[in-house]
């Protein structure tokens, strides 16, 4: 189902880069926010058990789409930050995080950056800074 998802989010997004989009029912914003709401029923509690995740080719796959488009960019950054900050969603686990943080995060432009970019950078920076200090203090326990 997940491949069915990427396959169809990559068509409809090169779709529309090609303007082969134009006399849609849906605006884009609309289409890019449904299948946002998907992804987060699919990687709720209730949708799928919680070792369920999405690849790192998955999430790279939804930051070129979606966050490299300027007019969903927004809406693609608060549902990434939807899932670092809540319980019930589990779409993404701490490599993904460090993958956002380390690899994809530093791409945005710093003079573009929204409130939601930078909102998303500092949860990453804390859970970053979470995993360092449990790491250390693992570490520390044992000698």
């Amino acid at each position: 189902m997940m491949k069915l998802f990427f396959d169809n989010l990559v068509y409809y997004i090169q779709a529309v880069r090609e303007g082969r989009q134009k006399h849609a029912l849906y605006s884009h914003s609309a289409e890019v926010q449904v299948r946002l709401q998907f992804l987060t029923c699919v990687f709720s509690t209730l949708g799928s058990p919680d070792h369920f995740r999405l690849s790192l080719e998955q999430v790279d796959i939804l930051w070129h789409c979606l966050v490299e488009d300027s007019e969903c960019y927004d809406d693609a950054l608060h549902w990434f930050l939807n899932q670092v900050r809540s319980k019930d969603q589990h779409a993404m686990g701490m490599e993904t995080y460090k993958h956002l943080f380390l690899e994809k995060m530093p791409q945005l432009k710093p003079e573009t950056i929204s409130m939601t970019g930078l909102n998303l950078f500092q949860h990453l920076c804390n859970l970053a800074r979470l995993a360092t200090s449990a790491y250390d203090g693992g570490s520390n326990s044992e000698v």
